[in-house]
């Protein structure tokens, strides 16, 4: 879902698919612009859905902050490539 939340530029996905996590999962992405250039702040979100989901979340936390900052890398380098 892409649309503009306070005038900024927001892309929203609602993960849905094969990878079930026992919980709801967002990744967010804003993109804003200022006299000093263009920023993309990127967030995860996660509602876990009782003992399971909490479970899931802890082992999976610690592997975000590997697999994030290279996804994040990875937009950047292909929107300057674009």
């Amino acid at each position: 879902m892409v649309g503009y939340v306070s005038g900024r530029l927001v892309l929203r996905l609602i993960k849905e698919g094969h990878m079930r996590p026992p919980g709801e999962a967002c990744l967010e992405w804003r993109v804003t612009t200022s006299s000093r250039g263009t920023r993309l702040t990127q967030c995860a979100r996660f509602k876990p859905r009782e003992l399971l989901g909490r479970v899931y979340l802890y082992l999976v936390a610690p592997f975000h902050g590997l697999v994030f900052p290279g996804l994040v890398r990875r937009i950047i380098a292909d929107a300057h490539a674009a």
